[in-house]
């Protein structure tokens, strides 16, 4: 099985030791299903706060399974570090590549213009991060 990213990419980006295999499991430890979608906020997690914005309260799916996320959040690690070790040139055609990277494997985090992939995009390009 081919994946976006691989398991040793993964632990290479977020500095992972000692993180087995799929596979190599100890017995008796059920492997992880495949998830669905992955969405802001489940229904039951909605506050009850009075003033809440229920814009933020939606099933609106951001990703479109593990895979997605875990391929952006790996890419977004990668690119943080690469600025953090260069001198910031290029941030918003870096940022913007990535952005394209992520999108072309899966269009769900960037389709909404205030989801929180763009914000931190944003954020990055304005030096925030």
């Amino acid at each position: 099985m081919n994946f976006a990213v691989t398991p040793d990419e993964v632990r290479t980006v977020f500095g992972l030791s000692g993180v087995q295999q799929p596979g190599n499991s100890p017995q008796g430890v059920p492997r992880l299903a495949r998830a669905g979608p992955l969405r802001r906020h489940h229904s039951r997690a909605r506050p009850r706060t009075p003033g809440w914005s229920t814009r933020w309260a939606t099933d609106t799916p951001i990703h479109r399974d593990v895979e997605s996320l875990t391929y952006a959040l790996t890419k977004f690690a990668a690119l943080r570090q690469e600025l953090e070790n260069n001198d910031g040139d290029d941030v918003e055609e870096r940022v913007d590549g990535l952005r394209a990277q992520i999108s072309e494997l899966d269009p769900l985090p960037f389709e909404d213009e205030d989801s929180q992939w763009n914000l931190a995009f944003e954020e990055v390009i304005d030096c925030i991060w």
